[in-house]
């Protein structure tokens, strides 16, 4: 069906059919700011006095009607329920499902209190385009701009504007726009000014909105997002409806996900979360780094007995790398914990732990090599210590420090193929050889690390390598612990190695000749399959039916929760031989670190 234009209740154009080309299917608005549990009521009609008028929708009378009633709850839209919508969300951001409504010659939105009589509140948004196709034009269809119109009541010193600049226009201005979606900013004053609000310009219209000032204190906190970026980057705390300038703060009450909006020529920053409430003021910083800098768009969360934990909002996946204990590198900065070292951003790899042996209280050596190739000691007080001269170092692993009373060495390997034992900020080369592959954990004097050199496999106790069994084909070896690792070989067979005072033992796992990665005791095979090893009895028990499992990281039961992700992107905790997702999401793209590893997505949980 189609119309000359629609006009509002009070006989206005909003716009004609010429203007616009496609059917509408939702219209917005925003619920009166009131005490009551409020419905709503849309009506049509041809004739202007509405004396032919139909109820189109009403939530109050009709159960079927709330359903096409979609009201922002400060995360996301949800339909309106048989209360109403509360006092709780008072000045909302409201979505009305007018798909099957006709004729739209006249609308009428109208809110109400369920009592009797009926009490009905006026709706400050009232033009809306018409319904699409062609048909007789106006003498609005000639204009290329709307008017927007904003009345202030509450304070005479208010003031509003649509760039959240320090130039104020007066309560009843106009200003010509071209037609398109904008966010009214209300000025500071003596009251509590409205938060932002929504506006829609139409060509040949007039778009007004009401701005309401009111007294006394607030029973909300005054959130602040401060950007750092392009002149146009904005916020959001209602998911688009208003996009909000840097460094102008709102009243809001509750749980918000803070939203950026995107800019050509920049990443987007990631989603972040925020609670307000009265008494509080949060505050958050946000920065749009120019596009494939890397510098935004992903968030890195330390894993743990809390959960996935930011620890970086602005993390590049490629630059995210983990230790075999609790040091990580995150977008080249380091970090213990969840705590950051030092202040440089060139990191690339790094090993142990400085706050302790896994939370232990004596303080031990981490291990951190730059992107420049420089080795560096790691001090519990987080001094930083380069270690010799030398360029071209390649990794570390392990730490070094007391341990349970005994000494403990760290490794590291450089890219000539040397290995080198390391206590403290010193280094002793291992021999001659100039074929080392890998290398992994640390020793003391109860267990040995595990280290390959040309296809050989080695134990190490501080700087004494002794080879283990006569096999040349030795591929790789996952994250030792207290003297156990998983190894494979060339051909894909899985390996127990025992390396211990005691005993060095290698017992096969099975028959399986497709193993391919490995964390302490879990691998998987190159099917996608994810098993759970037994190091005592050396069997495998597979984790689950899914067969795409493509990362892994951490370490079992006994010490700290191991992790593993699928190609799907959903992160699991991994007890033995139990999954447990971790959280709904789907982002994760990169796992990656030991005791306590890093796990990276694409937006904010």
């Amino acid at each position: 069906m189609r119309h000359n234009g629609l006009k509002t209740f009070d006989g206005k154009i909003a716009a004609t059919t010429d203007q616009i080309g496609a059917a509408i299917t939702r219209i917005g608005h925003a619920r009166p700011v009131d005490a009551g549990n409020l419905h709503l009521q849309i009506q049509t009609a041809t004739a202007p006095d509405f004396s032919d008028a139909v109820t189109a929708i009403d939530t109050y009378a009709n159960e079927a009607d709330r359903a096409k009633v979609l009201l922002f709850d400060g995360s996301g839209f949800v339909a309106i329920d048989e209360g109403g919508a509360g006092a709780a969300f008072g000045g909302q951001s409201v979505l009305a499902d007018v798909a099957s409504i006709e004729p739209l010659q006249y609308v009428r939105l109208r809110w109400f209190e369920a009592l009797e009589p009926m009490r009905y509140f006026p709706w400050d948004g009232r033009y809306f385009p018409a319904s699409g196709g062609g048909g007789g034009a106006s003498s609005a269809a000639a204009s290329t701009t709307g008017t927007l119109m904003v009345n202030i009541t509450g304070d005479t010193a208010g003031g509003w504007n649509i760039d959240g600049s320090d130039a104020w226009l007066a309560s009843g201005a106009t200003i010509s726009l071209a037609p398109g979606q904008y966010t009214v900013f209300f000025k500071l004053s003596t009251n509590d000014r409205p938060n932002p609000k929504p506006a829609t310009i139409y060509a040949g219209s007039v778009t007004e909105i009401n701005g309401v000032y009111t007294e006394g204190p607030p029973d909300a906190g005054s959130l602040t997002v401060t950007i750092t970026g392009p002149a146009d980057a904005r916020w959001s705390y209602n998911g688009g409806v208003t996009w909000i300038v840097s460094g102008y703060n709102v009243l809001l009450n509750g749980a918000y996900t803070i939203t950026f909006k995107p800019v050509a020529g920049y990443d987007t920053p990631p989603n972040q979360t925020t609670y307000a409430e009265m008494g509080t003021n949060p505050s958050l910083t946000a920065t749009y780094a120019a596009a494939g800098s890397g510098a935004t768009g992903y968030s890195a969360y330390l894993l743990g007995a809390a959960g996935p934990e930011l620890i970086s909002a602005q993390a590049d996946p490629t630059k995210c790398v983990g230790g075999d204990i609790t040091l990580n590198v995150v977008n080249g900065m380091l970090f213990s914990l969840n705590q950051r070292v030092g202040a440089d951003s060139d990191w690339a790899s790094c090993s142990g732990s400085i706050q302790g042996y896994t939370g232990g209280t004596v303080p031990t050596f981490g291990y951190a090599v730059k992107t420049d190739g420089t080795l560096h000691a790691i001090s519990a007080t987080g001094n930083v210590s380069q270690i010799g001269v030398a360029t071209n170092w390649a990794s570390v692993s392990g730490l070094s420090g007391t341990i349970g009373g005994v000494a403990a060495t760290a490794y590291a390997r450089n890219t000539s193929g040397e290995l080198y034992a390391l206590q403290a900020a010193v280094a002793t080369k291992i021999g001659a050889s100039t074929t080392w592959e890998a290398v992994s954990g640390f020793s003391t004097a109860t267990y040995a690390a595990i280290a390959v050199d040309a296809g050989k496999l080695y134990r190490l106790d501080g700087d004494t390598p002794t080879q283990i069994g006569s096999a040349t084909n030795w591929a790789a070896v996952g994250t030792v612990f207290n003297g156990v690792c998983l190894a494979k070989n060339d051909i894909g067979e899985l390996f127990v190695v025992t390396a211990t005072t005691a005993t060095t033992a290698v017992v096969q796992v099975g028959v399986a000749t497709n193993w391919d990665k490995l964390s302490r005791v879990h691998a998987t095979n190159t099917n996608g399959d994810l098993y759970s090893i037994n190091t005592t009895a050396a069997t495998a028990a597979k984790v689950g039916t899914a067969t795409n499992w493509s990362e892994l990281a951490g370490l079992s039961v006994s010490y700290v929760s191991a992790y593993a992700l699928n190609t799907a992107g959903e992160l699991y905790s991994i007890d033995g031989a139990t999954a447990t997702r971790v959280g709904t999401a789907s982002g994760w793209m990169k796992l990656a670190g030991g005791a306590l590893p890093v796990a990276v997505r694409g937006t904010a949980l």
